[in-house]
């Protein structure tokens, strides 16, 4: 009997050695989970801003490329093949006509490691949060802290790794988007070129027009008839008679995207002073007409009253009316209909 007391009474302190072991690895248990969860919620801090400038930024610039290159691809064809025909009419007029310049422009492309679609974080974070620490025994405590521990553990390093695979993403999207920027301004210079062409060749073609109109057709030859079978030239620098087609009044104006404002604004952002308006320093409003279509397409630009001194600045009126985004048409009895429509084009000098 004295036997077990004896027993007993060492039993009882090695259980309490225990019970504080336990106790106080709880609480170690605790602090740590707590210091994971600060650790987890700070990269995921860190994946919101990289997600943001990623989405904001490269992603986006680059979305806006892809838009532009065929956009202007198509502008640069259907400019080429312009300039052809009138060029071809000319040469029947035996005008002289000068080739286009070589100009060499380079291919864009995707890179195949490039990723497409936003990485995301585990999703098993979320339901991690849901499930509070048990309200049994520390044992049980401790177990489940520690299985909390090595999941967050886990979850970092995947997630982690979702950061860095990001970060490259972007770098290497970045210098995709430089590269593409470079290549667009080659293409933008050239559909600028081949806009000043043509506009070289339509002002030659209406001055040839404009003299066969005021002389008659007697001592021209047949090509001249060919040619201008209608007394016009079409498209730019053609007049306004098909007025069965344009309705000078509607239910509702078209309108530029953005109202007036925005057009003052594209107006101020694209048009840019020629050099020699701005060595003489040529000032004044030029007055430009152009078809709205039903489709809201411009069409049909012609200069009503052009820069005084400066062909220059009409032509650079022309080039940028004729870029000029599609406009909301204008709408006769419920229906868009085709409408004309008159902007002043100001240039000032500081």
């Amino acid at each position: 009997m004295k036997s077990f007391i004896l027993f007993l009474s060492f039993l009882l302190p090695v259980t309490s050695v225990f019970a504080q072991s336990k106790k106080k690895k709880n609480g170690l248990l605790k602090m740590e989970l707590h210091a994971r969860q600060e650790s987890y919620d700070s990269l995921r801090y860190v994946y919101y801003v990289e997600t943001f400038e990623f989405e904001k930024g490269v992603k986006r610039s680059y979305q806006e490329l892809m838009i532009a290159f065929p956009r202007q691809e198509a502008e640069i064809e259907k400019l080429e093949s312009t300039i052809a025909e009138n060029q071809a009419k000319l040469m029947k007029l035996k005008e002289p006509v000068s080739g286009l310049k070589d100009v060499s422009l380079p291919k864009y492309s995707f890179t195949s490691g490039l990723k497409k679609e936003l990485l995301s974080f585990d999703p098993f974070y979320e339901e991690l949060e849901k499930k509070t620490i048990p309200d049994e025994k520390l044992k049980i405590q401790n177990q489940f802290l520690e299985n909390r521990i090595h999941l967050f553990d886990s979850l970092f390093a995947v997630n982690g790794k979702t950061i860095r695979t990001l970060r490259l993403c972007k770098v290497e999207l970045s210098s995709l988007c430089a590269t593409l920027s470079e290549q667009l301004k080659t293409y933008n210079g050239y559909v600028d070129y081949l806009n000043m062409e043509n506009d070289t060749l339509r002002r030659r073609l209406h001055e040839l027009e404009e003299n066969y109109l005021s002389k008659g057709p007697r001592g021209f030859p047949s090509e001249y008839h060919e040619v201008f079978p209608n007394g016009r030239v079409g498209n730019v620098e053609r007049d306004y008679n098909d007025a069965s087609e344009v309705h000078s009044y509607v239910t509702e104006d078209a309108e530029f995207p953005g109202g007036n404002e925005g057009l003052k604004y594209y107006l101020g952002t694209h048009f840019i002073i020629p050099q020699i308006a701005l060595e003489l320093g040529i000032q004044g409003k030029a007055w430009v007409r152009f078809i709205i279509g039903e489709d809201g397409s411009v069409s049909e630009v012609k200069m009503v009253r052009g820069f005084t001194d400066c062909p220059e600045c009409d032509l650079e009126a022309i080039r940028v009316i004729r870029m000029m985004p599609k406009w909301n048409p204008a709408i006769m009895e419920g229906r868009a209909v085709k409408s004309m429509f008159q902007v002043p084009i100001e240039i000032k000098l500081n």
